[in-house]
């Protein structure tokens, strides 16, 4: 396979595909409401963290008044989704206004998320909102009380499903996780001429990474020389990764290739394997985290299709800054951004990149 440099990637495979539906006539304007003259409401404490604020002097006489923009994640312990928080966070600093960084606890905490969603979406001095989504139906009063007071709102990661007239969007913003899958899997197939005994580690429980376990598939159907010797939903916890890993090499002491739609679930397979002193299964892994990039450096993964979370993350707030000034109207807009394949072919560059990242808003 061709050595591919990852600038080249980067500048063929990070555009963006649009697709975009009118406005329903009750949508709000895209200037923010005013807020309603109503008795303040003491807002109890939540369990979640306000992680960054960054604040401007206050406009003097004749200046255009900042704009602050609401960011809220489901974790900042995930230092994966830093390149997300990263490209949102600069395309703010890039027009010159603030930002609002807010997390839940963890990936599972849904309510914690929807509590930090509505405080941002309480608050009087927030323009716009982005959020880096854990569930793609359990917002729709944030989302719905948003339209109302004229807040426009954007996810991304896993998108906002429950769309209709009185609950709309800006944008949803997703890598094309299919390709990135399948971009993975081919990787095996070209290493193995299209003849391997194969572990699947995937998880269809979870809306998101469903089409990762779809292209999976598909490379299977497509190339009659592969055999699956075990499918089962991955742990994301690396050491239940790793003790499932075990156990299906002990049952397929033939695997010759895993296939992870998760990079957790490859580095708790690396771990299984060195354990086990197997150095004849090859890894190939799917989201590019930082944690990965070690493990294919030295050549204990083959491969990681990166969710490319920097222009993820970017394409959702530029989404907002054009709906607020008009320049693209349009709402519950589909932006799907590409994969990018880490591989040893490219992976200096790769660490370059991340190297690069400032992440100054980690507390």
């Amino acid at each position: 396979m061709k050595k591919r440099m990852l600038a080249l990637v980067l500048a063929t495979m990070m555009g963006a595909s649009v697709m975009a539906c009118a406005a329903p006539a009750a949508a709000p304007a895209a200037a923010p409401a005013a807020a309603p003259a109503a008795e303040e409401k003491k807002e109890e404490a939540a369990p979640a963290e306000e992680a960054a604020t960054e604040e401007a002097e206050p406009a003097a006489e004749g200046e255009t008044k900042k704009r602050k923009i609401g960011i809220a994640t489901y974790a900042m312990s995930n230092v994966a989704i830093y390149p997300l928080l990263q490209g949102m966070i600069d395309v703010v600093k890039e027009h010159g206004d603030e930002y609002v960084l807010v997390s839940a606890q963890s990936s599972n905490d849904t309510a914690g998320q929807i509590q930090v969603v509505e405080e941002l979406v309480n608050r009087d001095d927030i323009d716009a909102i982005a959020v880096d989504s854990v569930n793609d139906t359990h917002f729709k009063d944030c989302v719905a009380k948003a339209n109302q007071k004229g807040i426009p709102m954007a996810f991304n990661d896993i998108p906002y499903a429950a769309i209709d007239d009185d609950h709309w969007v800006v944008a949803n913003v997703k890598v094309d996780n299919y390709k990135g899958a399948y971009d993975s899997a081919s990787r095996m197939i070209d290493d193995f001429d299209g003849k391997a005994k194969v572990i699947m580690l995937t998880l269809d429980v979870n809306q998101a990474v469903h089409p990762r376990s779809e292209a999976f598939r598909d490379i299977v159907k497509e190339n009659p020389g592969i055999e699956v010797l075990a499918e089962e939903n991955g742990e994301f916890e690396i050491a239940k990764a790793t003790d499932q890993v075990s156990n299906l090499i002990m049952a397929h002491p033939d695997a010759e290739a895993i296939l992870a739609i998760i990079d957790n679930y490859s580095i708790g397979a690396s771990a299984a394997l060195k354990a086990a002193g197997r150095t004849d299964v090859k890894i190939y892994s799917f989201d590019g985290s930082p944690d990965i990039l070690p493990l294919i450096a030295n050549g204990d993964v083959e491969c990681s299709a990166w969710q490319n979370f920097e222009e993820m993350g970017r394409q959702t707030v530029q989404a907002l800054y054009d709906y607020m000034d008009g320049t693209n109207t349009e709402i519950n807009r589909e932006i799907t951004v590409d994969p990018v394949l880490f591989s040893k072919d490219n992976i200096e560059e790769v660490q370059a990149m991340f190297d690069n990242y400032s992440y100054d808003f980690v507390n």
